[in-house]
């Protein structure tokens, strides 16, 4: 999910050999989005109610089909804004007095959390950065024109994960530099 709502370093929540990473979904700027969506949605439902209704009525299947569409998408709208503005993920690394990390990870939707994983490793160091699929994006590293350097720019999808654990994804970003400053956040962290 950090492709969404990235995580970051919550010192306000972190002490002593505890440091938390925690998704900030932003909630006033995804709740204002959300709110001018959503008013967007209910003004074309007032003006295309009438339409619906008659296509309801008097179309055929394929017409029916369509307003049963729309009414869909207008109806999980609520829905899909309740799930982001609720999401949030957590990720608590602990440092032992042997210089070993335990990392625990959790999903939350609101009250709720999902997907708790917990792991170990030895070291700070044991945390890895790789492109998701393994591959470098091609023409983001040699583009022919500088007008499509910006198209190619991501570079594929990177992740941060422990070396002896590359299945669990702790975070993922498009650009590599953003995981290689949260790991520098770590290891300044626990440096201290």
């Amino acid at each position: 999910m950090g492709l969404v709502f990235p995580v970051h370093p919550d010192l306000r929540r972190s002490k002593g050999g505890k440091l938390l990473l925690s998704s900030s979904t932003k909630k006033f700027s995804v709740g204002g989005t959300f709110l001018f969506i959503g008013l967007v949605l209910v003004a074309m439902h007032l003006a295309t109610g009438p339409l619906f209704m008659k296509m309801w009525e008097q179309g055929a299947l394929f017409d029916q089909a369509l307003v049963v569409f729309f009414y869909g998408i207008i109806f999980l709208y609520p829905i899909v804004a309740l799930f982001c503005v609720s999401f949030k993920e957590t990720v608590l690394l602990t440092k032992n007095e042997d210089d070993s990390l335990h990392i625990e990870s959790k999903i939350h939707f609101g009250p709720f959390k999902f997907k708790q994983k917990s792991h170990a490793i030895e070291s700070i160091s044991q945390l890895s950065i790789s492109n998701w699929r393994g591959k470098l994006n091609m023409a983001a590293l040699e583009p022919d024109d500088d007008r499509l350097k910006a198209q190619y720019a991501t570079k594929g999808h990177w992740v941060l994960h422990p070396e002896n654990h590359p299945d669990w994804v702790l975070e993922r970003r498009a650009k590599k530099e953003d995981l290689d400053w949260l790991k520098g956040q770590i290891e300044a962290y626990f440096a201290l």
